[in-house]
């Protein structure tokens, strides 16, 4: 993987405070732009990453004031909500960790973090700030949930990956794919479970030395990737 920032542009007009990032990424042969505006007025970050490598299209809102990743997802009319990176540093933070990028060789070290979500409950559109509920628009909001099955293998489409469950487990471990409902007991049932969507996003992590009061960012870059999973069952 290569990484490389050509520079920011300073949106003064429409945001006072707001900066604008291009990231330029080399990725197993694709070449694409990754987008980050940064808002510290509004505590806020933008990411945006094209589709590639049959990823999809990463479209995510990073809000430090709620402590929430919110992704919209165009293609299927919805918004999601997860938990913020541990690691994504403030706006300030950040905008000074992607300048200091510039100066790294481009083959300094990338970190590969996998996580897994399922979709959760619908939320109350209403308890997000304006500016969640602007970036979401008219899409409906879900929460998404870690996806850690005890016993079921995930693997992509065509992978396979059967295991038994009873029907309460199912709704908390097994997200169906569709509405297709198997002729038997839910007891009986075997699930093939799948990664049915996966992004991926990259970002500086930054360490702050608060005795010698020292901002050392970009030392390793974060590349994470999102997989949302979801299974079908089928009889025994």
């Amino acid at each position: 993987m290569v990484l490389k920032i050509p520079g920011q542009e300073v949106d003064e007009e429409q945001k006072p405070r707001s900066e604008k990032f291009k990231l330029h990424i080399s990725e197993k042969g694709a070449k694409f732009d990754e987008d980050i505006e940064i808002d510290e007025e509004k505590d806020i970050e933008y990411f945006k990453v094209p589709p590639h490598n049959e990823l999809s299209e990463t479209d995510n809102m990073y809000d430090f004031k709620m402590n929430i990743t919110v992704t919209r997802v165009k293609e299927e009319g919805v918004c999601h909500i997860s938990p913020l990176p541990s690691d994504m540093p403030r706006p300030n933070v950040l905008s000074q960790g992607l300048k200091m990028l510039s100066s790294l060789p481009p083959t300094h070290k990338i970190e590969k973090t996998i996580q897994q979500w399922k979709v959760g409950d619908m939320v109350d559109k209403w308890t997000l700030r304006p500016e969640v509920r602007d970036f979401c628009g008219q899409f409906p909001v879900y929460r998404l949930e870690p996806f850690t099955p005890d016993s079921v293998s995930v693997g992509r489409a065509g992978d396979e990956g059967y295991s038994r469950a009873s029907r309460t487990r199912r709704d908390m471990e097994f997200p169906l794919c569709d509405n297709s409902i198997p002729p038997c007991f839910p007891n009986r049932w075997l699930y093939k479970c799948k990664i049915q969507t996966s992004r991926c996003v990259y970002y500086v992590t930054c360490k702050v030395d608060s005795q010698q009061k020292v901002l050392s960012c970009a030392s390793v870059t974060r590349h994470l990737y999102h997989g949302l999973v979801c299974c079908t069952p089928r009889c025994s």
